[in-house]
């Protein structure tokens, strides 16, 4: 029997992203799935689960829904301050995107809002927009540097992502982009020499891949190959903004030197296209930025002719794209460049976790694979329905053993920042004994006043052993015993447990689910 802590059950069509011959987002009908320290250790039908697996934790009913893999945001700019509101107010009075940039203008304003705020403030906006990143179903992000561009101010903004990755489930992927644009009032030599021969050395360990933007406004194509054959030497991965606002080098840069991802290519010829395609590189398109500068259409037509993977990414940033919501940029791709369902789903798990070295990992559900998943409620359980996409998910479940932590601590921070007034802080405990016992400890450690318990895990104890268990983790936090009703999923409990129970010193409630009062007269005795 396979072990699992965690049992997704009774999907009505369970999409793995694993392409079979038939399907590319390899659907099962009436799937589930089983983890185990948020890795995936069994798929398939759901009336094989029983048979194959021993849970010895959280059993999740899908209840029919279409439940796939949480979302891969490839092109994501998390750390900054500052707004630029009226930029977007005058483009869509007719200003272009180029003539917004300047000393006093686009991108290099943000530069001076961010290098003003200290970590602390930082951290806090960023953790703001990773909280909305899950709610929209994104569980994994790319996420950039950019908006410091000097060595103190860079190494910021990856003190930042370091504290959002602890604080949050959301799994970050770094990416060093000093190679944004020159900052104001710097010498553009002295820049890149800096850039090249100190930032470049400084980060190497730091971030997983070095970004540069080649284009008309940040760096030309002479300085953009310079800048990432450095990066690729010290041992970055790399990705480039590439023929964003005008036809350039940047994809044959791309594809010379074997990056990860070109990214945007609304420019992009037919013959870069295929270079790209030869070289391996990931095209991840923007279509939020593309919708709020007016660009044109990608070159979807060659893409798919060369078959080059193409990932669709949100491209949060205060100027273009001010938005976590991956499920609006697919939506934008279907709508604008006539993009497909299957297409723009596979842009945003297979394919943007294969640009970010992630392919079997992220964006997929299979053995060994994260377990991170989301689930749609939709009419015709169907993740072809194009109207699905456009809705942020009923559940998301960065599953795993480290995300307990961070949830929790949001929890405390959150409720003490709405109100003012005395709080019972109550923490959530699940799992068998040594789960629930770890559990506990945490909740105790954050300042929770008591634990609410779940006895989903102890389906198959002796009323003796479930007792013992209670007993066990009472001793670290007040507890507050759950009676959920056989008729939603819990198990029957008797007088005599609950007579034992309540002796139970560190018992200070019991939360009663009504479905059934002569149940809930059991608890009342």
């Amino acid at each position: 029997m396979i072990r699992a802590d965690f049992v997704l059950r009774h999907a009505g069509q369970l999409a793995t992203m694993v392409p079979t011959t038939t399907d590319p987002l390899g659907r099962i009908t009436g799937g589930a799935l089983a983890a185990r320290q948020g890795r995936v250790v069994w798929i398939g039908p759901d009336h094989e689960l029983e048979q194959q697996v021993e849970l010895d934790g959280d059993q999740l009913d899908a209840a029919g829904a279409c439940v796939m893999p949480g979302l891969v945001d490839a092109h994501t700019h998390p750390v900054f301050a500052g707004a630029r509101a009226d930029e977007f107010l005058e483009r869509v009075s007719g200003t272009s995107y180029q003539a917004q940039q300047g000393d006093e203008r686009g991108i290099p304003r943000t530069v001076r809002a961010t290098r003003d705020a200290d970590v602390d403030t930082l951290l806090e906006l960023a953790q703001r927009r990773a909280l909305r990143f899950l709610a929209n179903g994104t569980t994994t992000i790319e996420a950039k540097t950019g908006y410091g561009l000097d060595l103190e101010q860079e190494t910021k903004a990856f003190d930042v992502l370091r504290g959002l990755g602890r604080r949050t489930p959301l799994r970050i992927v770094p990416t060093f982009l000093g190679a944004h644009v020159v900052p104001p009032g710097v010498d553009r030599k002295a820049y890149l020499r800096t850039l090249i021969d100190e930032m470049l050395p400084a980060f190497e360990t730091r971030a997983a891949f070095c970004d540069a933007w080649c284009d008309e406004p940040a760096f030309s194509p002479a300085e953009t190959r310079a800048i990432l054959s450095r990066a690729k030497a010290l041992g970055y991965r790399l990705r480039i903004h590439a023929a964003q606002l005008a036809p350039g080098e940047g994809p044959q840069i791309a594809a010379e030197l074997g990056a990860s991802s070109a990214d945007h290519l609304e420019f992009a010829t037919p013959a870069q296209v295929r270079a790209l395609a030869k070289a391996g590189t990931v095209a991840v398109l923007c279509p939020g930025a593309n919708f709020t500068t007016h660009g044109p259409r990608p070159p979807i037509e060659a893409m798919r002719e060369a078959k080059l993977p193409m990932a669709i990414a949100g491209d949060l940033n205060p100027g273009t794209s001010n938005s976590e919501s991956l499920p609006f940029a697919l939506s934008l791709a279907c709508v604008n460049w006539g993009m497909t369902a299957e297409e723009v789903l596979r842009g945003a798990t297979v394919h943007a976790a294969r640009s970010l070295n992630l392919e079997g990992l992220a964006g997929c559900l299979r053995v060994g694979s994260f377990a991170d998943s989301l689930d749609w409620w939709s009419s015709g359980k169907s993740v072809r329905q194009t109207s699905a996409i456009s809705l942020p998910p009923a559940n998301i479940f960065p599953h795993g053993p480290t995300n307990l932590e961070p949830v929790l601590r949001n929890a405390v921070e959150s409720a003490r920042d709405w109100v003012t007034r005395p709080l019972v802080l109550v923490a959530g405990l699940a799992g068998a004994t040594e789960q629930a016992l770890t559990e506990a400890r945490l909740a105790a450690s954050l300042g929770y006043h008591a634990g609410l318990l779940s006895l989903g895990a102890m389906r198959d104890a002796s009323t003796r052993d479930i007792v013992e268990h209670c007993r066990a983790v009472a001793k670290e936090i007040p507890l507050i015993g759950f009676y959920l009703q056989p008729a939603v999923g819990g198990r029957e409990l008797g007088v005599d447990f609950w007579t034992a129970f309540a002796a139970i010193d560190n018992v200070v409630a019991i939360k009663i689910a009504r479905f059934n009062r002569y149940r809930t007269l059991d608890v009342f005795k």
